[in-house]
């Protein structure tokens, strides 16, 4: 029995010695095993077919509630630079006008339009020819009620009426934070000064001749040009 054991323990150590002997040893280098390699890449070929899974089930993947379109649409959207008209009656430039104005060099009072029975749209869209040819639009609406975050990022120019209350319930109330973010334009006629609450505010004066619609051209083109230079540096990411 102990003559057995001993000659157990005996195998067990060789064995350990070889073992430890092959770790010890540099293998030979063959014509096959160079070829081959001396690593098993199984692991990393595994590896490499669950991340293809993965990024096709991703890829394959689909929001039920945007398709391809709806998504290029929204990323158009907002890149489309978004103008606010006053919704005072009384204001020299509504929604009533701004298109006629802002597309045709021609200004008409708002209330002709109205006295035409003309009823006030939501909203207007205003296709601008640059000098080049180029068609830019821009959304133009007097109510901010259903604005998101992204709306307020495209507002690039604000047209005041003068009064205070055309802010309220805005995302900037005060007259002073709010043309801290966007171009503010008091359109008014050329023989008048800026007056009241405005005259306090950072705004731009438009100067609209009475009479004279001739110089409507000159007075819209300054305001293309105003509102350029402000896009240039403060809404880059429009387009404008």
């Amino acid at each position: 029995m102990i003559d057995d054991m001993e000659e157990d323990n005996g195998v067990m150590k060789n064995k350990e010695i070889v073992k430890k002997q092959r770790t010890r040893e540099i293998p030979t280098e063959t014509s096959t095993n160079v070829l081959h390699g001396t690593k098993d890449f199984a692991y990393a070929i595994d590896m490499a077919e669950s991340i293809l899974i993965r990024n096709d089930d991703t890829l394959n993947e689909v929001d039920p509630s945007m398709s391809v379109e709806k998504q290029q649409l929204s990323t158009r959207k907002d890149k489309i630079p978004l103008i606010i008209v006053p919704s005072a009656p009384t204001a020299k430039i509504t929604l009533f006008n701004v298109k006629k104005f802002l597309e045709n060099s021609i200004f008409e009072d708002a209330r002709t339009f109205r006295a035409q029975g003309m009823k006030k749209p939501e909203y207007v869209t205003v296709e601008r020819v640059k000098r080049n040819g180029q068609v830019v639009v821009y959304d133009i609406v007097d109510s901010v009620a259903k604005f998101s975050q992204s709306d307020w990022n495209r507002v690039c120019c604000v047209f005041v009426g003068g009064q205070a209350w055309q802010f309220i319930g805005w995302k900037y109330e005060n007259p002073f934070e709010l043309f801290l973010h966007v171009k503010g334009v008091f359109p008014k006629w050329s023989d008048e000064k800026v007056s009241g609450k405005a005259a306090h505010w950072v705004v731009t004066p438009l100067d609209i001749h009475r009479h004279q619609r001739h110089r409507d051209k000159l007075c819209v083109s300054q305001f293309w040009d105003m509102l350029d230079k402000y896009n240039q540096v403060n809404k880059r990411f429009l387009n404008f």
